[in-house]
This record gives C-alpha cells, structure tokens and sequence, in this order.
C-alpha cells in the first residue's frame, strides 16, 4: 500500500514552483498540475504521478511565468527597512541599559582593535614605500671562527662598491654607514649622532623626497651634504639652505646640496644628514677601502633586475668572494653571505650590528591576536547580553508570531538591530581612535600613519555590516526560536542547547581572559627581573658624556678631571674610546693558543681605556689586577680579559690566565687581568668573550664619572659651570647609565604596557557578557528563587546557588588557558638570553583573579535577585 508520500506531489518540486513562478500564475499553474497529479494517483499511478509531477513543474519554467522584478518590490523592501529600523531604534531605547551595555562592549572591543591594527599595519608597512623595495636587498653574512658563530648586519665596503660591476643581476650598490660628529654654524655648535654616510647612487635606490636640489647631483660632490627638512631649520631658521656652508668636527667645510622632507617613521634607515663616501675615505684615512672585502663595516645594499633568482645570486656571490679571503681563511675564518628583502628586514632581521629601529614579526603576532581576540570578546559580550534581554522581550515575539510574522521578518528585524548597534559603536570608536592615537604615538615614542581613503572606508563599512550580521546571528535565532503559545503561556525556556552555546562562549572569553592575564604576570615578572638584574657595573652612580674624540677635549683631559675631582661628589673620572658597556661593543680579530695548545683565532668584542676604568664602573677583578699608570709595560703589552674569554679559549681558572699571551708579533699582549664578567648588551644575549685594552696616544672619545647623585640638580649645575670653563666651544651631552641600561628595554617596558591595558580591557568586556548570562540564568529561575527563599533559604545560599555554576565556567577557562599560555610565554621567553622560568603560581594567580573579578560581576546580580521579595518574585511567573 502507497505511504502518505503518494498522495501529495514532491515537496522540493513544489517549493522550486512558487520560487521561479510569478505570484499572479502561481495560483492557476499550481491547480492545474495538483489535478493532473491527483488523477494519476486515483488511476493508481503513484510513482508515475510524482514522476510526472516533477516533469510538469520543470516544463513550465518558461520566460512568461518567471518572477519579475518590480519597482513595488523595491518600494516595498524599502518599506520594511524602514519599518526595522524604526522598530530598531525604539527597542534600543525601550531597553537602554542593555543598550549601552552592548555599545560600550563594542566600542571598546573596536577601539582597541582598530588602535592595535594601525600599529600592525604601521609595522608591517616598513620600507614598503620605495617603488624599488621588492628588487632592493640587503647582502650580510654569517661569521663563524674557531669559538664563535654570529650572524651581523653589515658587510665589507668592497661587496657595495664592486658586486655590481661583476654580476649582470646586479644593477647598483649602495653603502649605508652612520656616525657622528660636531657641526658648527656660525657661532653655534651641535653633537649630530645620525650623519648618514652614502654612495652617490642612494637617491636611486631610495625614494626619499627633495624639497629643493636634485636627486642626480645632490650627492656629487665629495663635500656635498643633504639635510632634512628640520636639521635645515634648526640650522638655519627656514628650508631655503642650499649652498650654505656648515663646518664638520671643526676642519671640515660641507656644503648644503639638498634638502628632503623628513624621514617617514615606517623607515628602517633614520638619519639627519648625508655625506659622501668620498669623504668617509677622507675622514677615516682609507683610500683603499673599495678593496677591503671582509669585516662589518657598511650595510650594503644591492638592487638586483628583475626576475633574479636570489637563491642562485647568494652562491655566486660566495664563490666569487671566498678567493678574496684569504686573512680569513688562513685563520679558520669564514664568512657565508645572504641577501634580505629590504621590505622584510624591519620585522624579521635580528642581527648583529643591526640598525636599532628593527621590530618583532613575533610581536606583531602576539598584537594581531590580542586585538582579534578583543573584538570577538566584544562580539561574544553582544552575543550573552542579547540572549539575556531575550526574556523581557518573549512576549513581543510571541505577539508578532499571533499576528503572522514570520520567522524570517522577525530575524531581519534582530539582525538590522545588530547592524544598527555596531554601527553606533563603530561610529564612536572611530572618533576614540583619534582622539586616542596622539596618546599612544607619544607613548610609542614616532608617529603612526593613519591612512583614510576609500578604500579603507569601504573595508571598515563592510567589517561592521559582517561583525554586526555575525553577532546578531545567534541571538536572533535564539530569540525568534520561541513559541508563541508558550510564551503567551509564560513558559519560557531557551533550551539546553542555547544554554550550552552560551556557556560555551562564556569559557572562550575567559580562556583568553585568563590567558592574556597570565601573559601580563610575566611579562611584568620578566621585565623586572631585568630591572633587577645584577649587570656587574656600579650603574646607578655613573655619568656618561660623549664628546666624540674632539682634539680641545682630549688636549685638556688632565685640566678636566683636576678639576671635576675637586667636587667632593665626584669619586672616580675615567676617559674612554668606544667603551661604554652599553647597547653594544666592535669587535675585531685575535689570535690566542687555547688550553689544548693549539692556535685558535677569534673575533673579540673589545673596549679601549684608561686605567680608571674599573674604579670608575665598579668593574670587579677576579685575578690579576687592572692597568695602573705607574705601570709603562700595560700600555705596551698588557691586555685584561672576561671570564668568558678565559672559558672560550679553554685556559682553566681565571688565575691560570694571568700570563697567557694574546695576539702574534709584534704586537703580543699577555693576560695581567681578568674581570669579573658584567653585561655590555642587553639581556636578550650572553655575556660574550671580550678583551680590555689600553688607549693608545691620546684618542679617547668619551668619558665617565662616578659620583653621589644624591642631590643631581647640584651636580650636573657644578658639572655644566666646570665644562663651560675648560671647554666653552664643545657642546655638553651627557646620560645616566642606570637610564642607558632601560632604555634598552624600552621594547619590552611597552609590551608589558600595551598587555597590560588590553587585558583590562578583556576583563571588562568578558565580565559584561558574564553579567549578561547571570541575568539570563537569574530571569529564568526567578520562580524558584522565590520558592526557595519563601521556604526560608539564606541570602548567602542563594548566591552560592546562582554562583557556583558560572565559578565553574572560570575554572575550566583557567584549565584551557594554562597550556596555551605555557607555551605561548615559554616562546617569548627564549627570546632573552637571562630570562625567568615560568612558574605554576602565574596560572594560579590568574585563576585567582579571574574568578574574584568574576564572582563580584556575578555576585550583584545574584545578590539583587536572592534579596527580592519572593511574592514579586513568584508573581513575575
């Protein structure tokens, strides 16, 4: 016997008929094929007549029976939107304070988002300016000896001036190097620090603007010089300075070629002026340097043609320069050179020698995450506040659904009201982030670009329509899924499932919560441990100036220290060159035989001072003993080492180095010291070998001071009247090095900062959604509450009751969160050579703090619905 399914036609054939038909012939076309299939069915015909059915619905899909699109249509879809939105706007202001709690969880989840993104995408956009980045590269290498293997920066000067004239793949080289040096104007004198020394192909290469002079010419002549825009300024009051004159180091006339707009801050290379390479040669007494193949001295730039295989580029390379490194390679010293994308060097360079404005692709992950996550906290947050407002709102669904909305209208209506929301606080967060941004680009420390075009609009308008669809989804579903005779009936219920989904999201929110709290717990933990840290050197009592080997400083040295040492403040006064142990030392070759007996050569970090250097820096001795003046055979074959020199070449205990000789005759040096080791980077590396030696004729560059700093104000006005006195020509520069050594960490002082805030904020918005579900959960047993407490249950009870699932949902966040912050951390950490270990107390603080956070959010809710009368509670149902 035919089952039900033979007496009615084929559903998905009749549906697909009243989708393509027009209303107007849908009523006689449909009757027509009902009958036609009924007569079949009462001839028997079951199969044959659904069979037929479908053949007759697929014949009359025929031109004249499509739907048409009408202008009524039109005026009537936009009938409805209208309709929705006034519907929208009244609800929202019906039920304000879900509102506002809604768009202030979003705006604060967008705000945060879109401040985060401009940083990304600022990051991200490093040197991407240039027309040529995707063809220019930079060439540096890998050095390895017999004790050690590092990758640096730069490369020798010969591989700029010369790769090109050999290789066709190759168009152009160009050598960048800084320095600094005193410039004289007129009577006024400055200390530059960022004198870009260049070839004369760089405006080639870069697409840096002139203001005035011209990109082919500027940088010609050997004294020629180009300046920004506010060096030009500072020099001469105005922009109009070609063709004047400025004095380098007091001897040296440059001359004003070019003037060019300054630098943008998504630039890796920063500098205040340029001058040649041809007076670089000069000024270093090198006239041969275009030969010298080896060594880190420039960062050298190559522009290679289009369509070059890179890969096959670095060979050759390397087989047409290992012939011309035979000092190297006669001493077990090789180099192994590389080719950078210039686009790719900002984010993911972490060499030695490097310029210092480089950023962290890990960072930039680590940030793009956090603000991901932020803005689905945000969303989620809008999710649990709408379910929770979804029961004071029942019975106007359950109205429409009697009247005859349907399911689709009543979904329109939500999603338009979500739409509307986001773009509220779209809207607001788009003026919070400009208000916001100068804040967090002088807390950054350089401008952001903040580019706003159509484009960008367009992506902004779409992201809001698709987050406000994606969070107004569910609660949509949610509310229309209730039935009208139910709600009318007052029994309501979202069912378990909706219940499980947004319990679900509650636990998401504070798995990240949790994680990101962990996260500032030790970052924080971490960056103090490096505050902390015990560096070897007296830092909190050292002044450092650098007066950059100026001859009148250096000539009137024994004058200066005369007379600081009369400040009864001034301890110790010590005169350097290149030697102060922070941020970084050269380095250069020595040539030692090891504890085995064998001749090992190495690369050496290496510092050059007087013999008041360790008094000065609290250096510590751990045998031998340091330079003493009346000692004349330290200058001449004296050299004091590190400890970690001493384990490096293998000669036992610091005692059994004393007399260990360093170097090949003639100029042999034999071990009188050896220092205890002290930090000379950061510490993100290790303390590496290095050697100390003594200022030969009268270059030192620098000096310090040791001092009470008791009463700084004091000291630094006695210091400046006593400068003046000896050396009234010679601008006065000085730091502290105990604020030397943090600035280092800057990077690190601003990570902990941005978690920091971030994570207060996910705190803030998952406690919204929380607050959202306990009143959700509290709305739904309002009856049994007050069942209970008419049975005589405690305040106290009742909160416990209502509480102890969502404590719950925190506990299994706090599960969740532990080992995916285990390793996330665990992955930042060994960024840093001295690092703290991650501890379980971290979690379980986090744990804590997230479930006393969360208790005082649900507590009031809670607390507010065990202390109501229970005869209003019972009449509520």
């Amino acid at each position: 016997m035919p089952d039900d399914r033979s007496h009615r036609p084929p559903r998905w054939a009749d549906r697909f008929l009243e989708w393509y038909c027009a209303p107007e012939h849908l009523e006689d076309v449909q009757g027509a094929l009902y009958e036609y299939f009924h007569e079949r069915v009462e001839q028997g015909q079951f199969n044959k007549a659904r069979r037929y059915y479908i053949l007759d619905v697929l014949g009359h899909f025929r031109p004249h029976l499509l739907k048409r699109k009408r202008s009524q249509n039109s005026i009537y879809n936009l009938t409805m939107f209208n309709n929705y939105l006034k519907t929208s706007i009244r609800n929202l202001w019906k039920h304000k304070v879900t509102s506002f709690l809604n768009v202030l969880g979003l705006t604060l989840g967008l705000t945060s988002f879109l401040l985060i993104m401009v940083w990304v995408n600022h990051e991200k956009s490093f040197d991407g300016f240039h027309e040529k980045s995707d063809r220019i590269f930079r060439i540096s290498n890998s050095f390895t000896s017999e004790t050690e293997q590092f990758s640096q920066a730069p490369s020798g000067p010969a591989l700029g001036a010369q790769l090109h004239k050999v290789f066709p793949e190759i168009i152009n080289g160009l050598r960048f190097g800084t320095s600094s040096a005193q410039i004289t104007v007129q009577d006024r004198s400055y200390f530059e620090n960022d004198i870009g020394r260049v070839d004369s192909t760089f405006f080639s290469f870069f697409d840096f603007e002139l203001m005035a002079g011209s990109k082919e010419t500027a940088l010609e002549g050997v004294n020629s010089m180009v300046i920004t825009e506010s060096t030009a300024i500072k020099y001469f009051a105005t922009t109009d300075a070609i063709g004047k004159v400025v004095m380098m180091d007091g001897s040296v006339p440059l001359k004003v070629t070019g003037v060019m707009e300054d630098l943008p801050s998504n630039s890796q290379l920063q500098f205040d002026m340029l001058t040649t390479m041809e007076l670089a040669k000069i000024d270093w007494n090198q006239p041969n340097m275009d030969d010298n193949w080896g060594g880190g001295w420039f960062h050298t730039y190559l522009l290679l043609a289009e369509g070059t295989d890179v890969e096959v580029l670095e060979g050759k390379i390397n087989e047409f320069i290992l012939p011309r490194l035979d000092f190297f390679t006669q001493r077990n010293m090789s180099y192994e050179y590389f080719l950078q994308p210039l686009a790719s060097i900002h984010l993911n360079s972490d060499l030695r020698y490097d310029i210092g404005n480089n950023g962290s692709a890990k960072n930039v992950s680590i940030f793009s995450t956090v603000a991901i996550i932020v803005l689905l906290l945000a969303c989620i947050n809008y999710i649990n506040l709408s379910t929770a407002n979804a029961i004071k709102r029942a019975k106007e669904v359950g109205v429409k659904k009697m009247i005859g909305a349907l399911r689709i209208q009543l979904i329109s209506q939500y999603l338009v009201e979500s739409i509307l929301v986001m773009l509220v606080a779209s809207v607001i967060s788009t003026g919070l982030l400009y208000l916001s941004l100068p804040v967090f680009e002088s807390f950054l420390g350089y401008p952001l670009i903040l580019a706003i075009d159509k484009s960008a609009l367009a992506v902004l308008l779409v992201g809001v329509l698709f987050l406000g669809l994606l969070a107004g989804v569910f609660p949509a579903l949610a509310i229309t899924s209730f039935k009208a005779l139910r709600v009318i009936k007052g029994q309501l219920s979202t069912g378990r499932q909706g219940k499980l989904i947004r319990k679900s999201l509650v636990v998401f929110q504070f798995t990240a919560t949790v994680a990101l709290i962990i996260a500032i717990i030790t970052v924080n933990r971490q960056v103090q441990f490096m505050q902390d840290q015990e560096l070897g050197l007296r830092a909190e009592e050292v002044i450092h100036i650098d007066f950059r080997g100026i001859n009148s400083v250096r000539e009137k040295r024994g004058v200066l220290t005369d007379r600081l040492l009369e400040n009864p403040a001034i301890k110790s006064v010590s005169f350097q060159r290149n030697a102060y142990p922070v941020g970084g030392l050269g380095n250069m070759t020595a040539e030692v035989k090891s504890g085995s007996g064998s001749t090992v050569f190495s690369s050496l970090y290496h510092m050059y001072t007087d013999s008041r250097f360790a008094e000065t820096f609290g250096v510590e001795m751990v045998a031998g003993r340091f330079y003493s003046d009346q000692i004349a055979t330290d200058t001449l074959n004296g050299v004091v080492i590190n400890e970690a020199a001493v384990e490096a070449f293998e000669w036992g205990s610091a005692q059994d180095a004393i007399g260990r000789e360093m170097g090949s005759a003639p100029n042999v040096r034999k071990v009188i010291g050896v220092v205890k080791d002290f930090n000379f980077e950061d510490l993100h590396s290790r303390v590496e070998p290095m050697r100390i030696l003594p200022v030969r004729n009268n270059q030192y560059g620098m000096m310090a001071i040791r001092a009470d700093l008791s009463d700084p104000g004091r000291l630094l006005e006695d210091l400046e009247n006593i400068w003046i006195e000896i050396n009234p020509q010679v601008p006065l520069e000085y730091s502290f090095m105990n604020e030397d050594i943090l600035n280092q960490y800057a990077s690190e002082f601003n990570f902990r900062l941005i978690f920091l805030v971030f994570s207060l904020l996910s705190v803030l918005i998952a406690c919204l959604g929380l607050f959202g579900l306990a009143v959700a959960s509290t709305n739904q047993r309002i009856k049994e509450i007050g069942v209970r407490k008419a049975l005589g249950a405690s305040t106290v009870g009742l909160v416990k009751l209502i509480s102890r699932d969502f404590l719950l949902l925190i506990l299994i966040a706090t599960v969740i969160a532990a080992p995916v912050s285990w390793y996330g951390m665990e992955q930042w950490l060994d960024e840093f050579a001295y690092r703290i270990d991650f501890q379980w107390t971290f979690i379980l603080l986090s744990g804590l703090l997230a479930l006393a956070v969360s208790f005082l959010t649900i507590g009031y809710e809670a607390a507010r619905a065990a202390t109501r009368n229970p005869t209003v509670s019972l009449r509520y149902q």
